[in-house]
């Protein structure tokens, strides 16, 4: 019988765990859990998320967990995770949606020099977007916390050493630390940067292949996902790499993951730095056929279903979660409607605008906000959420040339579409979406493509 693997897809509200055998997924679970949002602070309580990965986990059948043979599992990114000793958490798990940290990035961008940071870590050191400018803000505000900190991580370092007791990190999610020699074929954490953030190398975790075994599951472990201890475990990917593992891995090729993160990547040979894009490693050095490493253009509207969330927590609070999406749907198809004729004349006048950053700007320091324009007396809530949903649509062609600029060529299509916001949303995209490009929608393509990581 082929061996049986447990995959997991860990993003911004939400836990999948599914079975694989052969490359091909069954038995899915899901559970939800939440996030605290206080200001600029985004923030995720470890011991909800971890119910909500046991929850989801537990639906799987029994018998077919007691047969795994090995554990994947994909994160959102960054998450920043700091560890004692003895691999317990600091802090809460911060978000890459959190913003507390403007001051330090740009504090940073002066002490390093941006262009000499972009050059080595591929990426302006992005307010939450970097993970060590949320840890600079922290020890800045608390000046025994670095005493305290063992391990400097994320989140998938976090799992991975509660089920194993190893610290290790991936390619991909090392990027997003803001320490990485991310544009150097052979990376590897910057001495300048450990500096800087007064890091010791003995505090950073080993750097491991997203293909390759990281370490095997304990007995505690075992208990928290029902899995025979001593499984070989994955590092963990950041999950849009999971996903474009299912493209042929050539450069120009395109994955868009629709969900509370709108995140559009494209594969490249070699990375190019610049505006409007985030650079990073694929985390995948090993797979067959393998040539060296590979990067990912990134483009990121932090809060692309997580806006939908906002609206209807702040303006239609009285519809139940059904009644709202329902209702979405409708506002979606009229949204739709008025997207063609748009491109040949401007918006009638009085139509409401929305500016989508309500959690900032991936590739900016000084951070933007969302904004309403356009407001009058005669202005609805409905408005509000027709102006919300186009501004979705409007963003993505802008996204799009950006990449392409970034890529140096056109896309190889077809583009892999997924997320949990994919099926709602495509009515929509496909009146911007750029002609002759072709689109392949695939469910839970993060854990398909975690089933076949090393196949």
């Amino acid at each position: 019988m082929p061996p049986m693997r447990l995959v997991l897809d860990i993003g911004s509200s939400s836990v999948k765990a599914a079975l694989a055998r052969s490359g091909k997924l069954s038995h899915i679970g899901h559970a939800g859990f939440p996030t605290r949002t206080h200001g600029v602070e985004v923030e995720v309580d470890p011991r909800k998320l971890m119910a909500a990965i046991h929850k989801a986990v537990a639906v799987l059948p029994a018998a077919d967990r007691r047969r795994v043979t090995s554990i994947a599992f994909g994160v959102m990114s960054p998450v920043l995770a700091l560890m004692d000793r003895k691999g317990k958490l600091l802090t809460p798990l911060i978000t890459h949606q959190d913003r507390r940290s403007v001051a330090e990035a740009a504090q940073l961008a002066k002490d390093f020099g941006l262009e000499r940071y972009r050059r080595i870590c591929g990426n302006v050191p992005v307010p939450g977007g970097m993970s060590v400018t949320t840890y600079l803000h922290l020890v800045q505000h608390n000046r025994t916390l670095q005493d305290k900190v063992a391990t400097y991580g994320h989140l998938s370092t976090y799992l991975l050493h509660h089920w194993t007791g190893t610290a290790a990190i991936d390619p991909s999610n090392a990027s997003f630390t803001g320490v990485y020699r991310t544009t150097a074929a052979r990376g590897g954490w910057e001495p300048d940067m450990l500096d800087y953030a007064k890091l010791k190398p003995s505090q950073m975790p080993a750097v491991i292949d997203g293909a390759a075994i990281a370490a095997k599951l304990s007995a505690a472990g075992s208990r928290h996902l029902g899995i025979p201890s001593g499984v070989p475990v994955f590092p963990g990917l950041v999950d849009t790499s999971a996903a474009i593992l299912l493209l042929p891995q050539k450069a120009g090729h395109l994955t868009h993951s629709m969900g509370s993160t709108d995140v559009l990547a494209v594969l490249a040979d070699k990375p190019k730095v610049g505006d409007g894009h985030l650079t990073r490693l694929l985390g995948v050095h090993t797979r067959p056929g393998d040539t060296g490493p590979k990067w990912l253009h990134v483009s990121v509207m932090p809060a692309a279903g997580s806006s939908l969330t906002w609206a209807h927590q702040t303006f239609f609070s009285d519809k139940s979660e059904s009644a709202f999406y329902a209702h979405l749907k409708k506002r979606t198809a009229e949204v739709a409607a008025t997207l063609d004729a748009e491109k040949t004349s401007p918006a009638r006048p009085g139509t409401v605008k929305f500016e989508p950053q309500l959690a900032g700007s991936r590739t900016a320091v000084l951070q933007p906000t969302a904004a309403f324009t356009g407001l009058t007396l005669a202005t609805t809530r409905d408005d509000l959420l027709r102006a919300v949903i186009r501004s979705l649509a409007h963003a993505l062609p802008q996204r799009l040339t950006a990449l392409t600029a970034a890529s140096g060529s056109k896309f190889h299509g077809p583009a892999l579409i997924t997320g949990g916001a994919a099926q709602g949303m495509s009515t929509l995209i496909s009146h911007v979406w750029p002609p002759g490009l072709a689109r392949h929608a695939i469910s839970d393509a993060t854990l398909q493509g975690l089933a076949i990581l090393d196949l």
